[in-house]
């Protein structure tokens, strides 16, 4: 055999709070996290490129708030969401509506009305909604569903600097069990995309071929992966 067999084994991705790091890029972002019961208004955004975090953080309130995630592309159908348009006891306090460009045409008007709901209900209910473009920038169809996203406070994350890349470049390794010298992440960072999907795929690639050829990650075996 010329190689050895790669076993696509489960991958521990770090999605704790503590795991997230924080820098200028995403700090207003961790902050709304973070202060999130002494927050006043009850609806909130957050936007940027993919990977940059949304997600995330998204995982992070929902799980220290026992918040519920929606996927945009489920809103019409998600208990959740039906529970709070009817007032049922059983919607939880906080939604997170993921993803909110996949939302649909037909389920433009559920959203209005979610938004509705959750400003005038008795239960201070609250709602994050995340996306990866800015909200003037969606494509929606309804003119008062435009109007009212437009009135919600909006926080922009962005893209890594170098900084930031390398911390990250140094957490998709520990994700899997990986410890490398930080002269190999110093010779990474000027060549990744910043692009969080790209830097886990570009990781994932890196352990393969660490694995096939039993070597440890080093320079010259990066450079055999990015050749």
């Amino acid at each position: 055999m010329g190689g050895q067999l790669i076993f696509d084994l489960p991958i521990r991705a770090a999605l704790n709070r503590h795991d997230f790091i924080v820098a200028p890029c995403n700090g207003e972002a961790v902050a709304l996290i973070d202060d999130w019961q002494s927050q006043s208004a009850c609806l909130h955004w957050l936007y940027g490129p993919s990977g940059c975090g949304k997600s995330h953080l998204a995982a992070v309130l929902a799980h220290n708030q026992a918040a519920a995630c929606v996927p945009s592309a489920d809103i019409a159908q998600h208990g959740a969401v039906k529970a709070c348009l009817a007032e049922h006891a059983s919607c939880p306090d906080i939604l997170i509506i993921d993803a909110l460009d996949e939302l649909r045409p037909r389920d433009e008007e559920v959203l209005f009305h979610l938004l509705n709901a959750v400003r005038h209900s008795p239960h201070k209910r609250r709602l994050l909604l995340t996306s990866i473009g800015a909200p003037a920038h969606l494509d929606l169809r309804l003119p008062d569903l435009r109007s009212r996203l437009l009135a919600i406070p909006a926080i922009a994350m962005h893209t890594p600097d170098d900084d930031l890349l390398g911390y990250l470049l140094f957490k998709l390794f520990s994700d899997r069990q990986i410890i490398v010298d930080e002269k190999v992440v110093a010779y990474l960072v000027p060549r990744v995309t910043r692009e969080y999907k790209a830097m886990a795929l570009l990781v994932e690639q890196i352990d393969k071929h660490a694995l096939t050829h039993k070597r440890k990650v080093t320079i010259p075996l990066i450079a055999e992966v990015l050749d």
